[in-house]
């Protein structure tokens, strides 16, 4: 049989024997990261490129703690293989395992529920957060694999034996001398462990959708007309007047929520006069009453997005008494002219206009539980 000590036969040929595997494992690394980056920035874009190269190295710091202690771990295991001591090379072997895969779920249970504390502290610039948000979410899922792969390669046998006994080598090791009741306790510890992760991830991921709603609602501006009666003449003239108050609104310089709030609150009497000469033009003489005003909305679909229930701020407008079928839409940002709105999360603009259905229906449910009914005044 080939003698397989590195401590015996030509010293060159040793080294190199043991080397070029961990270079050629390096420089596929490499090739990984460079083939990533070129996808991601010739299909997706440059803000992807961008949030992949951020995350390069958050994900650097964060896999070098298992890897450092992987590695530290393997200078003990060499030192006792060399020396023969084959039983406490496999005590350090279980015990490393342990420990290294305890912290392993530390950091797993603290980076996943902490993803935007860290990119907060990292000052990772807005049109690239949500991006580099969801790429490293991915690539957190895939720290125990790392911690497993860094054991597995911390075992001296592996460099030249690893075909026979590898990973299977430290498998045997690490579950050997457990007891059934060991086993037992393990396996429930792991469940444990994975169901938490996956209830704080859930907690978490639910609580930024209620953020993104609660921000999507509190940078939308809607417009509200109400008829006089449910006649035909009626709700032709309710169209009449959405026609000419958007008009008027079309005219708004405004590139934020408060800024198109303030300037339509200074402009109702400009909508009511509006309003008024397009019933003229009908030969209808009935009173028109224009409000900025706070209420709830049930969720509406619209050709271009969908908005879920909620309190929005609204340009309301009564005709007559106003107890015909309602009108409603978006006057700012600008989904009443069928254009695509420009909301300054991209969370929200995901809400609208993306098809994540799961996300849509959390916030909806969530604001038709416990949004208020009644209307609030706010100028007019």
């Amino acid at each position: 049989m080939k003698n397989s000590k590195l401590t015996e036969g030509p010293i060159m040929k040793n080294m190199l024997l043991f080397a070029l595997p961990m270079m050629a494992g390096n420089l596929l690394q490499q090739i990984y990261n460079i083939a990533d980056m070129f996808i991601v920035g010739r299909f997706i874009g440059s803000g992807a490129l961008a949030a992949v190269g951020s995350a390069y190295t958050l994900m650097t710091f964060l896999t070098s703690l298992i890897i450092g202690l992987c590695m530290g771990s393997g200078a003990i295991f060499s030192k006792w293989y060399g020396a023969g001591k084959i039983e406490e090379m496999k005590q350090d072997i279980q015990l490393s395992f342990w420990f290294i895969g305890g912290v392993t779920i530390v950091i797993t249970l603290l980076v996943f529920p902490g993803t935007d504390i860290i990119l907060r502290l990292l000052c990772v610039p807005e049109d690239i957060y949500f991006l580099m948000r969801g790429y490293v979410k991915i690539i957190f899922a895939g720290i125990g694999f790392i911690f497993l792969y860094n054991s597995a390669a911390a075992d001296p046998s592996s460099g030249y034996h690893f075909q026979k006994r590898g990973l299977f080598f430290m498998v045997r090791f690490f579950l050997q001398p457990l007891s059934v009741r060991q086993m037992r306790l393990l396996c429930a510890s792991l469940l444990a462990g994975f169901v938490l992760c996956g209830a704080l991830q859930g907690l978490y991921w639910g609580r930024t959708q209620l953020d993104a709603g609660a921000a999507l609602c509190a940078d939308t501006l809607r417009l509200h007309i109400r008829a006089a009666s449910d006649a035909v003449s009626d709700q032709s003239a309710k169209l009449r007047v959405r026609d000419a108050v958007l008009s008027v609104m079309q005219q708004c310089p405004a590139q934020s929520a408060p800024e198109a709030r303030a300037w339509a609150a200074g402009r109702l009497l400009q909508f009511q006069l509006a309003a008024q000469r397009a019933l003229s033009a009908q030969g209808i003489r009935a009173p028109v009453r224009v409000y900025l005003v706070n209420m709830y909305f049930p969720a509406r679909r619209y050709p271009t997005g969908q908005l879920p229930a909620g309190r929005y701020d609204a340009v309301r407008i009564d005709i007559g008494s106003g107890g015909g079928r309602n009108w409603w839409c978006v006057l700012y940002p600008g989904l009443c002219s069928f254009a695509q709105g420009g909301y300054a999360l991209p969370a929200e603009n995901d809400l609208v206009c993306g098809q994540y259905i799961l996300r849509f229906r959390l916030v909806d449910w969530a604001h038709r539980l416990t949004a208020r009914r009644q209307t609030v005044l706010l100028a007019g």
